[in-house]
């Protein structure tokens, strides 16, 4: 945090809306066969949020691993490469029906991260 109390992000930030049609398919940790499509909620070319369906998967925790497999979204944002991304927040509510994951990316191509930085930029530029 800075000292005025205003955390600076490294990477620019997109935030979809649900109904967007933008998702992420995400393999599980220990389950090489699970994989779930899941809306995307934001999307930097330092990590991601998304969800998963509650009584369906094991919550997961803080400092595990989970594959991004794919990101599917509107023209320009069609990623097909692996990406690695550690939890380092969850957020699950006993009224929620899915928990939302906030995941960093630790082992991503250099490609791939200028790919979404690109794309980025051109989202919130509108």
């Amino acid at each position: 945090m800075s000292q005025d109390g205003n955390e600076r992000r490294k990477y620019m930030r997109a935030v979809f809306a649900i109904q967007s049609g933008v998702e992420v398919t995400v393999a599980l940790p220990g389950q090489a066969s699970r994989r779930f499509v899941s809306p995307l909620l934001n999307l930097s070319a330092g990590g991601a949020a998304f969800f998963l369906p509650q009584p369906e998967v094991r919550p997961l925790q803080v400092g595990e691993q989970v594959r991004l497999e794919r990101i599917n979204g509107p023209e320009g944002l069609q990623i097909s490469d692996e990406i690695i991304a550690e939890v380092k927040g969850v957020y699950t509510y006993p009224s929620f029906v899915n928990s939302i994951y906030g995941c960093e990316f630790i082992k991503i191509r250099l490609s791939t991260r200028a790919e979404i930085d690109t794309f980025v930029a051109s989202f919130v530029a509108g």
